[in-house]
């Protein structure tokens, strides 16, 4: 009977010290003026994508949440904050890029580090997000004005638009990008590209990188072969008519398109070539370029006609000037190879 009340007593006696740590615990945890946890991982919101979820850092939750979340040991909008993209890696290697006696990317052989490069332009919602966590101002609206375009405009013809920026690439007197969300943002400069790429913690690709990732391993002068157009069907965005007087649309869009509305090329990347032009980087910068505020880019875009843009290609590299914004300029973005 002792023996009963000597093993009770001693169970009593550490369920209350057990209760003791826990209260002091608890105590710690309730005076502490800032909760780094929950400060720092954001409540689930089923609504928005699950990438963006984390980059929302104004919510508070619960430590019983936060301590779950963390054990899941997902990336927190301060660290590397993906934002809705999907990668392709493409493995290390020697490509075989270029075209034989091309004036400014001839046949060349270039040994790459494995790296990753999202499948698709950067859209409008994500760009979105990334303003609306960071309040970030493009060159554009710093300028009140950005190059605009309509239909029916001479070749060559760009028009200086005040209010023109991304959320109004063609002017504010114009439809804006609220039912274009999934559409390619523009009226970006190279400048307010590499701005976003710090935040979500990812890279503009470099030339060779992205033509071996756009090439998937061929050789031809699109994704799809050498013939723009494969029995008369449009493979991807571009402008339907030999001037800017008409676009006949046999692809279904006038400007920009949503990411992926075409087939991806044999990697699984989508728009290549066409909707907007994607700015990359170099270093060097290759020889024929003499400005020190120029930036290049890849692919074309929903503006080249088969009379003025010829870029709409795997080949042909722009040069642009790195704080100049247009409607058909937008960009992809890349990362090293995670290990």
């Amino acid at each position: 009977m002792n023996v009963n009340r000597t093993s009770m007593a001693l169970k009593l006696a550490g369920a209350a010290a057990l209760l003791a740590v826990l209260m002091i615990t608890a105590i710690l945890l309730l005076s502490e003026p800032k909760a780094p946890v929950a400060a720092s991982i954001p409540k689930i919101d089923l609504a928005e994508p699950p990438m963006q979820q984390m980059c929302n850092t104004d919510s508070k939750i619960d430590l019983a949440e936060a301590i779950t979340l963390q054990m899941c040991k997902r990336p927190l909008a301060s660290e590397t904050p993906d934002n809705g993209h999907v990668f392709v890696r493409v493995p290390a290697g020697t490509y075989s890029l270029g075209e034989k006696e091309h004036r400014r990317n001839p046949r060349h052989a270039v040994k790459l580090k494995a790296f990753e490069i999202a499948t698709t332009e950067t859209t409008n919602a994500q760009f979105a997000r990334f303003v609306k966590a960071t309040g970030y101002v493009t060159d554009a609206e710093k300028n009140g004005e950005a190059p605009s375009f309509h239909e029916g405009m001479m070749d060559w013809e760009w028009t200086p638009t005040k209010g023109a920026y991304w959320r109004f690439p063609f002017g504010p007197e114009r439809p804006g990008i609220e039912d274009k969300m999934d559409h390619p943002v523009t009226q970006i400069s190279a400048t307010d590209a590499e701005a976003y790429c710090r935040w979500a913690g990812v890279r503009l690709p470099m030339l060779d990188e992205w033509e071996a990732a756009a090439r998937a391993g061929s050789d031809t002068l699109y994704p799809w072969g050498d013939e723009k157009m494969p029995k008369g069907k449009p493979m991807a965005n571009f402008w339907q008519g030999k001037t800017h007087a008409k676009n006949t649309m046999e692809d279904g869009f006038l400007y920009t398109a949503p990411v992926g509305s075409f087939p991806p090329n044999k990697w699984g990347l989508y728009d290549v070539v066409g909707n907007v032009f994607e700015y990359c980087t170099s270093d060097p910068m290759p020889a024929w370029v003499h400005s020190k505020n120029a930036c290049v880019g890849r692919g074309g875009s929903w503006w080249c006609s088969s009379g003025t843009c010829s870029f709409f290609n795997l080949v042909d590299i722009g040069q642009m000037n790195r704080k100049a914004s247009f409607p058909n300029q937008g960009f992809r973005v890349a990362r090293d190879a995670k290990k």
